[in-house]
């Protein structure tokens, strides 16, 4: 699963990471795991809670 991180020009501190998943229950259960034993402490270096957003692919561009 890569992750790709994009850095605001005007406002470095604003970060999108974006994650390509082979499917939503390989997302789910990761964002399990993260939740139980595989915490990081990610939370605690956030100005603000992340928010959530899945997408798809546009194949027709």
């Amino acid at each position: 699963m890569p992750v790709i991180a994009l850095v605001d020009s005007n406002d470095p501190a604003h970060v999108l990471l974006c994650e390509t998943w082979e499917s939503a229950d390989h997302d789910r259960a990761y964002r399990e795991w993260r939740a139980g034993p595989g915490a990081s402490n990610l939370g605690s270096v956030a100005v603000t809670a992340p928010k959530l957003s899945y997408f798809t692919v546009a194949e027709d561009v």
